[in-house]
Parts: structure tokens; C-alpha cells; sequence
């Protein structure tokens, strides 16, 4: 999951990183506008929870005006049916 990068004889590791989710935005007429991983920064070490924003300055009304479109989103790797105190 984690593999170091070696370095020099040293062993570099990642920690307290963010997700980077892979998102799919389809504007009016129902075509992708946008599709990519967007990295997300960490909020919470213990939890992985991470959040970030997705900017679609391209996109277009279902008449073909040009249109932007910003989402605020929110990650987590914990299951939603497990209290966080438990883990």
C-alpha cells in the first residue's frame, strides 16, 4: 500500500496524504465535461478524511450556453455504518 521510495541509502515513506477521487462531470446535453482524479487535501489523520474542490469552467446548459459548474467535496475511508470512536 505504502512502498517506500528509496533514496540514498534512506527510505522515504508518505504519510498524512489526501485522496485523489476520480470524478466524471456530465454538463446538459449529458457528455462528459469533465473527467479526472482531483487530489484532495487531509483534514484528519485518524479518520483519512480529506476534502477538496472540483472546478468545471467548461460546461454547457442543456440549450448549449456556456456554463461553469464548482463542487466542494468530501472523502473519507471510513464505512459510514461504523462509529469512528471504535477505531
Amino acid at each position: 500500500m505504502n512502498d517506500p521510495l528509496d533514496m540514498a541509502d534512506s527510505k522515504v515513506y508518505l504519510i498524512s496524504h489526501g485522496y485523489a477521487p476520480t470524478v466524471t462531470v456530465k454538463g446538459g446535453r449529458g457528455k462528459d465535461v469533465y473527467r479526472g482524479s482531483v487530489p484532495f487535501l487531509p483534514q484528519d489523520a485518524k479518520n483519512f478524511t480529506s476534502t477538496g474542490v472540483i472546478k468545471v469552467p467548461d460546461a454547457k446548459t442543456k440549450d448549449g450556453r456556456p456554463d461553469q459548474l464548482g463542487f466542494q467535496g468530501f472523502s473519507s475511508s471510513q464505512d459510514p455504518a461504523q462509529p469512528t470512536d471504535r477505531m
